[in-house]
């Protein structure tokens, strides 16, 4: 199982034990006559399960993914870019609606409810952190953390605002450890990973070696070698919020998976950039492949009503060359091409013999 599938387990079965814990103080909120506990009870009962069963779904469409990693070139393995666009978007809704919600019922209940409702404000760090980036969590439980300690300090007496108060720093740390022990696993397990789950391509972490393994090839065997550098244009990504970006990127990822030969390659250099080897292949064949490879992208963003156009910089394997050099001028030639203006494609020779004329 890979470690994308394990998180969206986890994050559905949490919700689901969220869900029968609140349903559970549901009913005894209503045998003790507490109506207004209760019904908080079942409301956040609703979204917690809402939330288990998008997570579900998301960890089903992972594993599918994961199933075409192993067999790519299976012509039954389809993309379900529609699922997994429409389980992105479940997720960032109700994770926010999840969390907004958890906030203001314990901001309000320290004040009007302290012995009742209190207590959940222990789960708010943990949900954070396990639903969005470190950097925004950090932010949301940081302000949420001062918000309520102003409340508690000012709208709780006595023992209970201790206790309440200790119990919340306390579950804090336990999710803070938990955090650092993720990101150390994340770290250690990146290096392994070979392909982005996402796109489909490989990682950039195999770009270098696998890029010197075909320079070797083409010096030996005395054939072509040429490499793309492969960016969504800026305009393309304006007003998109990240689920339809991911989305974007995984079209993106088809398509080129798509139009590749098998024993060509492609890997995600940065977030919204490709670098594409193929081998065998000349300056100006490389020119035309990369002309058809936009008019092939643009034209089916086109049938969706969604204009996305792509800039693309060629190099060409010449004497000394190496995997950094080819990179970095297929990286140069991408930069003239975005400043041209979108759905450009322009060659590293190109840069060149304008920079001789000009001298």
């Amino acid at each position: 199982m890979e470690l994308t599938e394990f998180n969206e387990q986890l994050r559905a079965k949490a919700y689901g034990y969220g869900a029968l814990a609140s349903i559970l103080l549901a009913i005894a909120a209503a045998f003790a006559g507490h109506w207004v506990l209760a019904v908080v009870c079942v409301g956040m009962m609703a979204l917690l399960m809402a939330n288990h069963f998008v997570y579900r779904r998301q960890a089903a469409i992972v594993k599918r993914l994961e199933e075409i990693q192993a067999n790519p070139r299976n012509p039954r393995s389809v993309y379900n870019v529609r699922g997994f666009l429409g389980a992105q978007q479940g997720v960032h809704w109700l994770s926010h609606t999840v969390l907004l919600a958890l906030m203001l019922v314990t901001t309000a209940g320290a004040i009007y409810m302290p012995q009742g409702i209190t207590h959940w404000s222990y789960f708010i760090p943990l949900l954070a952190f396990l639903n969005y980036q470190m950097h925004v969590a950090t932010v949301v439980t940081a302000i949420y953390s001062v918000v309520f300690s102003t409340i508690l300090i000012f709208a709780v007496d006595g023992f209970e605002r201790i206790q309440v108060f200790f119990i919340y720093l306390v579950s804090l740390s336990i999710t803070l450890a938990f955090v650092y022990l993720r990101e150390i696993k994340e770290q250690q397990l990146k290096p392994l990973r070979r392909t982005d789950h996402l796109t489909l391509a490989s990682t950039r972490e195999y770009l270098t070696q696998d890029l010197e393994k075909e320079i070797q090839r083409s010096e030996r065997e005395g054939t072509d070698l040429s490499v793309f550098a492969l960016r969504v244009d800026d305009i393309s990504l304006e007003d998109l919020d990240e689920p339809r970006r991911n989305a974007l990127l995984q079209q993106l990822g088809q398509l080129l998976h798509e139009n590749l030969r098998l024993f060509e390659g492609y890997y995600r250099y940065e977030p919204e950039e490709f670098i594409v080897v193929l081998p065998l292949i000349g300056s100006r064949t490389a020119e035309k492949r990369a002309t058809g490879l936009r008019q092939q992208i643009r034209a089916v963003f086109d049938k969706q009503r969604n204009p996305v156009t792509v800039g693309i910089g060629i190099s060409t394997l010449n004497v000394d060359d190496t995997a950094e050099s080819l990179i970095e001028q297929a990286r140069r030639a991408l930069k003239h091409a975005r400043h041209k203006g979108p759905n450009q494609s322009v060659s590293f020779s190109q840069i060149s013999q304008e920079g001789s004329l000009a001298h």
